[in-house]
């Protein structure tokens, strides 16, 4: 009936009042809080000025991608070499072509211009860790220095080097990371798949431990952090261009979550390792975590994991990437090619003497 129809309206009107009166108030409470907590600059400087042309919510973004190097070219002469952009709630400052402000941006301190807080801000403080982005890459500077520093202070042959000692094993590591891959190979999608899990496999067992591998699950461990890897590409790409309130639960949280598993069945197989396997087993960089200072010894074994996540994903894409670059060349040249003749040459003139080469689906490996 009509009177029951009209109650019924009503009924939903306050229902609707009830919960838009909350989402004004969490709104407004939000504009405050953005107010109050707004960095406030020093008397006499100001903020860049923005870039020409935006329109809400999307910003730049239409401009932007319909010509980038001419939307920024014009922008510069518009308002100045320094300004500000929004992609679509991406918001990012540009320095354009001006010699004395790209000098001040490039010698800015760390507590004025962050690098390390701009790697955190584009996504890698949820994929790879903050322990990683702010701690990692100086440690594993400082191990590099102090195992191969000889080799950055003299020439390869004038002195004793770590970097030196380590070819030997690296390159019987990779063979033998080859043949295990090999005898796997219907794993791989195509021929670089498998020189990167190759490469992958290699390094983990020079860098953490042929026992670590095998704890971890071997070529379920290898598989899983590739994966990762990839995730993480995917994600940073992603990040790049959605808002920030978008990218986190839908990209960035769910890399997060996959990098905490792996962390923890990290941890667990070095742990294991560590108990049951000789020391001398073990890779080069978890050697040496327990004589660098202080601070990696003291850590506990989740850190020292995620720190090795962070290793790894750094220290096997480029690599990969040359080994397979190397073995397009390799295809494309022939072992006839004086070039490749040569490095064959020199190899055999400064390393022990190998089996013959062997043939692999008609290239010489």
């Amino acid at each position: 009936r009509p009177k029951d129809i009209h109650l019924e309206n009503l009924e939903r009107e306050a229902t609707m009042l009830n919960w838009a009166l909350p989402a004004l108030l969490l709104l407004l409470a939000g504009v405050i809080w953005r107010v109050v907590t707004a960095k406030r600059l020093p008397a006499g400087l100001t903020t860049a000025p923005w870039a020409p042309g935006g329109i809400p919510i999307l910003g730049h973004a239409l401009r932007y991608r319909t010509n980038p190097a001419a939307f920024l070219s014009s922008s510069c002469a518009s308002v100045g070499p320094v300004f500000r952009l929004n992609l679509a709630g991406k918001r990012m400052v540009v320095v354009g072509p001006d010699s004395a402000v790209i000098k001040e941006v490039a010698t800015a301190s760390e507590s004025i211009l962050s690098a390390r807080r701009a790697v955190a801000e584009i996504g890698f403080n949820e994929t790879l860790g903050s322990l990683n982005v702010y701690f990692g890459t100086d440690l594993h500077k400082r191990w590099i220095k102090e195992t191969y520093g000889a080799w950055w202070a003299r020439q390869l042959h004038d002195a004793p080097s770590g970097l030196r000692d380590e070819i030997r094993p690296l390159w019987r590591s990779l063979d033998r990371s080859l043949e295990r891959e090999r005898a796997a190979s219907l794993r791989a999608a195509d021929l670089f798949g498998l020189a990167r899990a190759t490469v992958l496999r290699c390094q983990v067992e020079r860098l953490l431990g042929a026992p670590v591998l095998e704890a971890a699950g071997d070529a379920a461990f290898i598989s899983a952090f590739m994966s990762f890897q990839d995730r993480i590409e995917d994600a940073t790409a992603k990040a790049a261009v959605l808002p920030r309130t978008l990218s986190l639960p839908l990209v960035l949280w769910p890399v997060a979550r996959m990098r905490r598993k792996l962390t923890r069945r990290l941890a667990a197989a070095i742990a294991c390792a560590e108990r049951g396997a000789d020391p001398a087993t073990l890779g080069s960089w978890l050697r040496a975590a327990a004589t660098l200072p202080g601070e990696l010894a003291r850590r506990p074994s989740a850190q020292v994991a995620e720190l090795a996540i962070g290793l790894l994903f750094a220290s096997h894409k480029n690599p990969s990437i040359g080994a397979a670059q190397t073995l397009c060349a390799l295809l494309e040249l022939g072992d006839t090619h004086p070039t490749v003749r040569a490095a064959h040459t020199r190899r055999q003139a400064g390393w022990p003497r190998r089996r013959a080469p062997r043939r692999w689906r008609g290239a010489t490996r």
